[in-house]
């Protein structure tokens, strides 16, 4: 072989070789024998600004890991909340990680005997990624990998107090971020609490929140290197909402569950929060069934009920445990259930001027920013039986956007359209 050709094979070997390390001149980079001292921090966020009783907020994950040559192509976590506190409603993979081709993340809930919850917050790495790269392999990261959503209670107990979110173990597997190569794992090193704004504590002596149980065994294959960061979030004092709302009292007035408290509720389906001189307040005081969620069709429904005298007890409420499939055809509008339907609310893309076809009900709306909004309810005598019916006439150029449905007891019903 001559000289020239001796070199090109040389050339070819390096380049293969480096390749198969994983070499990419952008965003690869070749990994490196794990260090003893290579250390990861998983925090969860804690949230200062306080948040409202009754709604949403999002919490981050995040995940700082400065080490290049310490690749994880999965992380299983597991966090821990007062139940009656906070209620668990999604979570998204960060956007990081989703353009890095990570899976999609998996969240599992379970309700605890001592009135907390736990969620376990999986994902992985996608097996056809390759070798280790930064970035894609959580390795010289310092973001947020994940985003989970939670409702604050509307309990007054809860009002200007502070939650804790930690991680807990309620598994030997719990909290485990494991390498590319599958035989190492990273497992706790110490678990961190903030006291005031610039110093930490120590969970310590405490199995199942400073790590996990005594009795789980230890493998020679995993490292204790990873800080675990407990978070929260702070709950607004009433004295900083403007009134202290009272549930059913929908137009401030002192006094719950009037008829112009149920008149105000149909003109917000129609036009929205715009009604509303105070709209913390009147949201919370939205809430008439006690479901936890706010500004439903289910409230109106629940609030003609009390103002007739006849509304089920709170704890028979069964919610999303029945479907209302909506369908549009040539301009008819027909609802399918399996129970009877106190109210419906519908969003339509363009404008027209609905004609009700089931007499029984009443009917609302009004155009607004383009759009049709519909609200058909009740007082309370009346509501669509079990079944397939006719609602509404409308022109064929209108498209169903948005739907709400209640049952006649007041509970939130599955919509498909």
């Amino acid at each position: 072989m001559g000289r020239f050709a001796t070199t090109l094979l040389i050339l070819f070997l390096l380049f293969c070789g480096l390749a198969l390390l994983g070499y990419d001149d952008e965003n690869c980079a070749i990994p490196m024998p794990l260090a003893e001292s290579s250390e990861i921090t998983v925090s969860i966020e804690r949230i200062h600004n306080e948040q409202f009783q009754g709604y949403d907020f999002l919490l981050d994950l995040f995940l700082s890991n400065p080490d290049l040559s310490l690749c994880m192509k999965s992380f299983d976590l597991r966090i821990q909340y007062d139940g009656r506190a906070l209620a668990y409603q999604s979570a998204s993979l960060s956007e990081t990680l989703r353009d890095c081709g990570w899976g999609s993340l998996s969240v599992t809930a379970t309700e605890l005997p001592d009135s907390t919850s736990a969620l376990r917050v999986t994902a992985r790495a996608a097996d056809s990624i390759g070798p280790c790269r930064p970035i894609y392999f959580l390795n010289g990261v310092s973001d947020v990998i994940a985003t989970l959503k939670f409702r604050v209670s509307t309990e007054r107990r809860f009002n200007c107090t502070f939650v804790p979110i930690h991680f807990a173990w309620l598994d030997c597997q719990d909290n485990v971020l494991s390498s590319l190569s599958s035989d190492t794992s990273n497992r706790v090193l110490d678990v961190m609490y903030w006291i005031g704004d610039d110093s930490v504590g120590h969970v310590v002596g405490a199995p199942g929140y400073s790590g996990p149980s005594d009795s789980c065994p230890a493998s020679p294959l995993s490292r204790n290197n990873i800080h675990y960061m407990n978070g929260g979030v702070s709950i607004v004092c009433s004295d900083s909402i403007g009134n202290d709302p009272i549930y059913g009292d929908l137009d401030l007035n002192g006094r719950a569950y009037e008829i112009e408290d149920v008149i105000l509720y149909t003109q917000y389906f129609i036009y929205g929060l715009d009604m509303f001189w105070d709209v913390d307040s009147q949201t919370v005081a939205s809430e008439a069934n006690l479901d936890n969620e706010f500004l439903t069709t289910a409230d109106v429904v629940y609030m003609v009920r009390i103002l007739t005298c006849d509304a089920p007890v709170y704890s028979q409420l069964q919610h999303h445990s029945h479907t209302a499939v909506i369908d549009q055809q040539d301009g008819i509008l027909t609802i399918t259930s399996d129970v009877e339907v106190g109210a419906v609310s519908l969003v339509f893309s363009g404008a027209a001027e609905p004609e009700l076809l089931y007499d029984e009900m009443y009917l609302k709306y009004d155009i607004v920013s383009g759009n049709l909004g519909v609200l058909i309810w009740s007082d309370g005598k009346n509501w669509i039986p079990a079944g397939t019916y006719q609602m509404l006439q409308l022109g064929i150029e209108t498209k169903l956007k948005e739907a709400q449905a209640a049952t006649y007891n007041g509970e939130i019903m599955n919509v498909e359209f």
